[in-house]
């Protein structure tokens, strides 16, 4: 029995020793390439690549397009009225303008032929202009120029205006329009101061007459 353990020891010795030798071998083989290979991989981890790269900026936006010029405004040219506007004048300055009336526009009228003439047409027909009078109307009440209450606060400076308006055949004044007031406020009293004012009688050919007028007035407050 013990020879035949002995001898089963002998057979066996061998191979386990080449089991040994090839499994030496195998770790030896891992440790020459396996290793070289891990410190390759982590030597590469380690590498930092650093390139230099010119970056160009983008062109500045070009600027914005000018804005078209305004449109040209048109100005009028001012009437011939408004070149010759006369100065106001105050009350002790106060002087009557001229407006053309019909003057003897009935006469040639009815030398034209018969027609119906009511009352209204006729008055407005007798209506002459200041040339065509036998001599300009004076004025002959003139009232004090109060300054209103309820004006009172709300207006700096005179009130300037260019009335018209027609003297009848009495010397009163019959209010027309105003032809410029710089203060619209005020176009009331103003135009009762007016009707207040009274004038000589206007006559023409020595027989009274209506008279259109135009004049402008300057009134203190």
């Amino acid at each position: 029995m013990n020879e035949s353990y002995q001898s089963q020891g002998v057979k066996r010795g061998p191979a386990r020793f080449a089991r040994i030798f090839v499994y030496s071998v195998l770790l030896v083989a891992v440790l020459v390439f396996v290793l070289p290979f891990t410190q390759h991989l982590l030597s590469v981890k380690e590498r930092r690549t650093v390139r230099t790269v010119d970056v160009a900026l983008p062109p500045p936006p070009p600027p914005p397009p000018e804005p078209p010029p305004p449109p040209e405004e048109k100005v009028e040219k001012p009437s011939p009225e408004l070149k010759s506007q006369p100065k106001p004048l105050s009350l002790s300055q106060l002087q009557l303008a001229m407006n053309p009336g019909t003057g003897n526009a009935l006469g040639a009228a009815f030398g034209m032929g018969g027609f119906d003439v009511d009352t209204n047409a006729l008055e407005e027909i007798q209506t002459f202009s200041m040339a065509e009078l036998d001599e300009k109307p004076r004025l002959i009440r003139q009232p004090q120029w109060v300054t209103p209450r309820n004006l009172v606060g709300r207006i700096r400076g005179a009130i300037e205006v260019t009335a018209l308006f027609i003297i009848d055949e009495k010397g009163r004044v019959e209010f027309q329009r105003f032809e410029r007031i710089n203060y619209e406020i005020a176009a009331d009293d103003v135009r009762k101061y007016l009707e207040s004012l009274r004038y000589t009688t206007p006559t023409k050919d020595g027989r009274p007459a209506r008279v259109r007028a135009r004049f402008p007035l300057k009134l203190e407050l």
